[in-house]
């Protein structure tokens, strides 16, 4: 998740349009709103709905990419709400009516429709560096960033390792983490526009592809050798 709202930064920054200040404002005005329904206890959740629909259409006109309205209306919604029955959570239950067409509908669709991949070779200048700079990025990156992130907490008091769980454990998640497909063909699909650059964005998806299989395949094993080991020293 964090992985994604670091994607979702980067698409805003370096990704957006002109710039529309009045549909930026009235963005923000409608983030406002959903902070003042949160403040005065709104627990209905079509309430934070209502408003955060607005609120998307005007990031949208804004030139700003509309996938920062969903993350700010996500961190504007209250977690959790105490009702006369008990502990209440709005993004939970929303959560659990939009999971499965997320899950098994729109992540599907969205793969099928950015993953047209042309598997002849290129000719075209700095397309084996695009494929390269991805596989490395998504394998190494994701590898050693995840890894290396999680051992700097540690060490300096800010998180623990669960029980149970060895570094070679957390390093095999850490490869696994560079499985990367949807966000990875959005920004692609963003990078490379135009005719000139078809090809180039086919060494990404071909880099995406590769990387992930890699990925899969390294952290796999990490898991299993981890596994194979503690049954020899048990057994």
């Amino acid at each position: 998740i964090v992985d994604d709202l670091g994607a979702i930064v980067v698409i805003a920054v370096f990704y957006a349009g002109t710039i529309e200040w009045f549909w930026l404002a009235a963005a923000a005005l409608g983030i406002a709103v959903i902070l003042g329904l949160r403040r005065a206890g709104m627990q209905l959740i079509w309430g934070y709905v209502v408003v955060g629909a607005p609120v998307w259409y005007a990031m949208w006109q804004s030139g700003v990419h509309p996938t920062i309205a969903g993350v700010a209306i996500a961190f504007c919604t209250p977690l959790q709400v105490r009702r006369s029955d008990g502990v209440w959570s709005p993004v939970g239950s929303l959560l659990d009516r939009l999971h499965p067409w997320s899950s098994f509908v729109i992540v599907p669709l969205f793969a099928l429709a950015n993953a047209g991949v042309a598997f002849a070779a290129t000719d075209a200048p700095g397309a084996g560096r695009v494929a390269l700079g991805v596989v490395v990025g998504l394998v190494v990156g994701k590898g050693v960033g995840v890894a290396g992130v999680s051992w700097a907490a540690v060490r300096l008091g800010a998180a623990t390792l669960p029980n149970g769980v060895a570094w070679s454990q957390v390093m095999g998640a850490a490869l696994l983490a560079g499985v990367g497909f949807t966000m990875s063909l959005f920004i692609t699909g963003l990078a490379f526009t135009g005719p000139e650059a078809i090809e180039l964005g086919d060494a990404a998806r071909q880099g995406i592809l590769v990387g992930s299989l890699l990925a899969a395949v390294l952290g796999s094993l990490t898991f299993v050798i981890k596994h194979r080991t503690a049954e020899k020293s048990q057994g």
